[in-house]
């Protein structure tokens, strides 16, 4: 891919860091842990199907795959692993050098054949991100949780891996000379806090969260009922203020687990001159020499707690809001860096890298989590009201009850 004008104005330094925001940085190396040649980024090139296998097989294709598994396709189509080459990666990829875009794509979209398209089609690109075969399949051998004996493409063969957290961690994990590290931690450090969790002990990986009853919707920040399947709230309205309680219960890993997301939590008193906000998020900044720093880090690890107090007279009334903005850092710091200066869209393709950003910037993905309506003072302490009402029991069980 050729340098534009606009990546000549570009700092290399500054983007460098985006690209580790970006990206996991496989540096097509294998993953360490147990059946280590499975996850090879980018995943080779599958060759060419055996004779053996039904003609429409050979199509290795979300398509194809969903002529037979159409429950899991459905599922899979409206997840972050089928949008994880979206318009904001592959517009920022154009700033990038071939080798840095293909370490990006290496996760993104991890089959040597996908890579292979973005190559030939650059910008115009539509990838079908972390699809069927990324995960199961291998030289035309296909792989999964459970043997299946069929006569379509051949046996399914049992591979321990896919009940392991370790199945997701090349992608999920940074390690020493694999990603960026600030304030003695990985900023992609998602197994690790799960290790260090009660739920790595109990053996609850991250299938048992992210692919209840082996769906294939990878549910996570993005989705509200999954956020909240996360928390254990307690809103209090006591003879002094308004007390809010917030745990990290039921993730497994710190929430949120990266530093693209935030979650803004604001109380405020009835006549509005008392405000308190907290927002949880891991934020970073760029110093002078646009090094990336980490300002502070205000998420919940697994099992930790806050409590936030509003203090109010006795007849106020309060409010709180809870909102989740997903995509927070790519939105005001990533997209703006590269949309700043309209002349720097020199040609075509920097006119089409520039669309790719805008639609990216302009898709509104926040919700509110939780409205809370707090009483005036009524002599005992009082649970205050919470829109929707919290989830009850763990979240293991709450998504296995409503993934079907």
């Amino acid at each position: 891919m050729l340098m534009t004008h606009a990546m000549m104005y570009r700092n290399r330094q500054y983007l460098l860091f985006l690209f580790i925001m970006a990206c996991v940085l496989t540096n097509r190396s294998l993953w360490a842990a147990a059946d280590n040649d499975y996850w090879q980024l980018p995943i080779p090139s599958q060759g060419d199907a055996p004779q053996t296998h039904h003609p429409v097989t050979h199509d290795i294709s979300p398509k194809s795959c969903a002529l037979c598994h159409k429950k899991q396709a459905d599922e899979w189509r409206d997840s972050y692993h089928a949008k994880a080459a979206s318009d904001g990666l592959i517009g920022q990829l154009h700033y990038f050098d071939q080798d840095s875009a293909e370490s990006c794509l290496s996760c993104h979209t991890p089959r040597s054949e996908q890579i292979e398209d973005w190559q030939d089609q650059s910008l115009k690109f539509k990838a079908t991100g972390i699809d069927c075969a990324s995960c199961h399949l291998r030289q035309h051998q296909r792989y999964g949780a459970k043997s299946k004996t069929t006569s379509v493409h051949g046996t399914v063969q049992a591979k321990p891996l896919f009940k392991k957290a370790d199945f997701c961690s090349p992608c999920h994990q940074f390690s020493e000379g694999r990603g960026l590290k600030l304030a003695g931690s990985f900023l992609e450090n998602t197994h690790q806090e799960w290790q260090q969790s009660q739920w790595s002990a109990q053996n609850k990986t991250c299938q048992s969260c992210h692919m209840p009853k082996g769906s294939h919707r990878f549910k996570g920040i993005h989705d509200a009922e999954m956020t909240r399947s996360a928390f254990h709230i307690e809103a209090i309205r006591k003879a002094k203020g308004f007390s809010l309680l917030l745990k990290n219960q039921f993730a497994g890993h710190a929430l949120p687990t990266y530093a693209t997301p935030r979650i803004i939590v604001t109380l405020t008193s009835s006549d509005g001159k008392k405000v308190k906000t907290h927002i949880i998020q891991r934020q970073l900044f760029l110093d002078k020499q646009q090094s990336l720093q980490q300002k502070s880090d205000t998420r919940l690890q697994a099992g930790e707690t806050i409590t936030l107090f509003l203090p109010l007279k006795p007849q106020q009334q309060a409010v709180a809001k809870i909102r989740v903005e997903p995509d927070h850092f790519y939105k005001q710091v990533i997209y703006p860096y590269f949309l700043e200066d309209d002349e720097e869209a020199r040609d075509e393709e920097d006119k089409q890298a520039r669309q790719r950003l805008l639609k990216a910037k302009q898709v509104n993905r926040d919700y509110t989590l939780y409205d809370i309506q707090c009483p005036s003072w009524q002599q005992k302490d009082q649970h205050c009201t919470l829109t929707p009402q919290p989830l009850k029991g763990d979240s293991m069980t709450l998504l296995n009850d409503n993934s079907s």
